[in-house]
């Protein structure tokens, strides 16, 4: 009885995944139907005050949560508060999402996933190396790369990323991304100045990049190691005769 409970999917499980399935397809209505897009987030925060900061952040960190593209955030926060004081705003907004993320996905199914990977030896291989003995630097990776930014918080916690790695990790990656978008973002006032099209170039660049690397370090970790064989030990020694 003990061995079937553990083979059946958790009820918190069925319910995470009932949430992202939820929250995708609110995004996807929302958007088709043009509900939300970044003209409503700048009516939302058309002036520098402290009320309009404190909408922005919430505003945002509620859209991740619906997976709705985390560069509109970070895109108006620089057109609305200017590069600096818009990326510490979608810092703050970012790193919310990141820990709910993290906190509800390693709550929901993280000892249930940990079972399944037992089945897999090499993905559990990869999965150890990735999450666990480099996590901060995976989490600093996908924060950098195309990745959605919502999954990974989900990902993180479903995977076994210690809380310290991954909140490291998470800060890592949206500093330089937070810094970027909302440089773009206040330079998009003039789409052909060097600024923006520098700044375009450089989130191409490390969006590329951290997909080389992590494409790299898991085929390194995927390739089975081969078995010694007993030519690999050496000559047999024989034992000395007794006399």
């Amino acid at each position: 009885m003990e061995a079937k409970t553990s083979e059946r999917m958790p009820r918190r499980m069925v319910a995470l995944l009932g949430l992202v399935g939820l929250s995708i397809a609110a995004c996807v209505v929302a958007i088709a139907a043009g509900w939300v897009d970044m003209e409503t987030l700048k009516r939302l925060v058309a002036d520098r005050s402290p009320a309009s900061m404190a909408t922005y952040v919430v505003t945002v960190f509620v859209l991740e949560m619906l997976w709705f593209p985390r560069a509109w955030g970070l895109l108006v926060g620089g057109l609305a508060f200017g590069p600096l004081l818009g990326a510490a705003l979608s810092i703050l907004a970012d790193m919310a999402t990141a820990v709910t993320c993290y906190v509800v996905a390693r709550g929901s199914g993280r000892a249930w996933v940990a079972h399944k990977m037992q089945r897999t030896p090499r993905l559990r291989n990869v999965v150890e190396v990735l999450a666990r003995e480099r996590g901060t630097v995976t989490v600093f990776l996908l924060r950098v790369m195309p990745v959605h930014y919502t999954a990974v918080g989900y990902a993180a916690g479903l995977s076994g990323v210690a809380p310290r790695p991954y909140l490291v990790g998470c800060l890592l990656g949206v500093l330089p991304t937070a810094l970027l978008y909302t440089f773009v973002g206040d330079a998009a006032r003039e789409p052909g100045s060097p600024i923006f099209i520098a700044g375009v170039a450089v989130v191409l660049v490390l969006g590329l990049g951290g997909i080389l690397y992590v494409r790299r370090l898991w085929k390194s970790q995927a390739r089975p190691t081969p078995t010694p064989t007993p030519l690999d030990a050496g000559p047999a020694v024989e034992p000395a005769a007794v006399e």
